[in-house]
């Protein structure tokens, strides 16, 4: 019961952190991720010159754009994982449907954060957003997949063979 607990936690607090960075207005949203992508090439600069010469806006807003579709994904990545944990923990559906669930739970709440967006000042909903989102629920959902598929053949192992 307390795994339960937890993992619907995180998935409700993965949830409600989602929200709230999409609850900034663009201004907001796009200062935040160009002051850590400026650090970042700021960073490929000082080491390696050949990189890049100089930071230039035009390089600024490339890799923002970049760093916020990957930020996307990889937000909904945790978001697929914390949903299968949960109904990991729960071992209520067949393990297979678990994962479509969880997917589909990440796909319906990736709309509705787009959705949300639109009534934030100055952002919108994207489509290709909620696009990248779900690939990012889906590659969350094989890790996943695959992690308890590695842990369930060691556990084996390890009973089998006394380790």
């Amino acid at each position: 019961m307390k795994k339960i607990l937890i993992s619907g936690s995180l998935v409700v607090l993965w949830m409600i952190m989602i929200f709230l960075l999409s609850g900034m207005n663009s201004i907001e949203s796009n200062s935040k991720t160009k002051g850590i992508v400026g650090k970042i090439i700021g960073e490929v600069e000082e080491y390696d010159v050949t990189v890049m010469k100089e930071v230039n806006e035009t390089n600024l807003d490339t890799a923002n754009f970049i760093f916020r579709k990957i930020a996307h994904a990889t937000v909904y990545l945790v978001l697929s994982f914390f949903v299968c944990n949960f109904f990991y923990q729960l071992k209520k559906n067949k393990i297979q449907n678990n994962y479509l669930i969880s997917v589909f739970i990440c796909l319906l709440y990736a709309i509705t954060d787009e959705y949300h967006q639109t009534f934030i000042l100055g952002r919108s909903g994207n489509y290709i957003d909620v696009i990248i989102d779900f690939i990012g629920a889906i590659i969350g959902s094989i890790i996943f997949y695959y992690l308890v598929k590695i842990i369930k053949k060691k556990k084996k192992n390890i009973i089998f063979n006394g380790i």
